[in-house]
């Protein structure tokens, strides 16, 4: 149980360990106050006729208890402020740990929109296997930016990896689901790997496609 005066009404972290330490405080100065109590009581009966004695028990049983709950309140204050020193400690930690974060995924989004851009001038260029590199690093960097699957899947049409074209297709518009582009892009990947029915219902979800499906390219957006 928690020693008198030391209730907490504090329930945040370290509440427990606090209440632990609170009754092992008790119990080290029950021990240390009563050796004292023993030491000084045995001296003053010496002296003192039986009445006196009474009354000097009584003053020093005041004297004890008043000395017990002062040493109480301090402790329970002194372990409130070093939680809540711990408290400070760890939200500014915190802060920090999400500035760090905030930095490198600036940082990770800007390396993204290069290979981006690499990988569209290699699209252009017709070098379709860099810019599916291109766009693969981009992913890497950033793998919930619908536009990088978007590419890669157009790359990899060119290169008749119809499969992976449709993979990426999917992811795309799974990221996107109200982008048209991203469906027109799943329908051209789906035809070219003549799943026809997945093609005919993502062509179904889009209205800005105007050629014909065999051989309709979308370049990278």
């Amino acid at each position: 149980a928690v020693p008198p005066g030391m209730e907490l009404k504090y329930v945040g972290p370290g509440a427990s360990a606090l209440t632990e330490r609170a009754v092992d405080f008790k119990s080290t100065l029950d021990e240390k106050m009563k050796g004292e109590y023993d030491r000084t009581y045995a001296e003053e009966l010496k002296k003192l006729t039986d009445p006196k004695a009474v009354r000097f028990e009584e003053r020093w049983a005041e004297k004890l208890q008043h000395a017990k709950e002062q040493a109480y309140t301090n402790e329970v204050q002194k372990q409130r402020n070093l939680l809540e020193q711990e408290q400070r400690l760890a939200e500014v930690e915190a802060e920090q740990r999400h500035r760090q974060l905030a930095v490198a995924d600036t940082l990770q989004k800007e390396r993204a929109a290069q290979h981006k851009e690499r990988g569209n001038a290699a699209f252009k260029a017709e070098n379709w296997l860099e810019a599916v590199n291109h766009f693969t690093l981009a992913i890497e960097e950033d793998d919930e930016d619908h536009v990088f699957y978007s590419n890669r899947s157009a790359a990899n049409l060119q290169l008749k990896r119809s499969a992976d074209a449709v993979s990426d297709a999917r992811e795309c518009v799974e990221l996107k689901p109200d982008w048209s582009k991203g469906w027109s892009r799943l329908g051209a990947a789906c035809w070219a790997d003549t799943l026809l029915q997945e093609a005919s219902d993502a062509y179904a979800k889009t209205s800005s496609f105007f050629c014909v499906p065999s051989v309709y390219v979308i370049l990278p957006a």
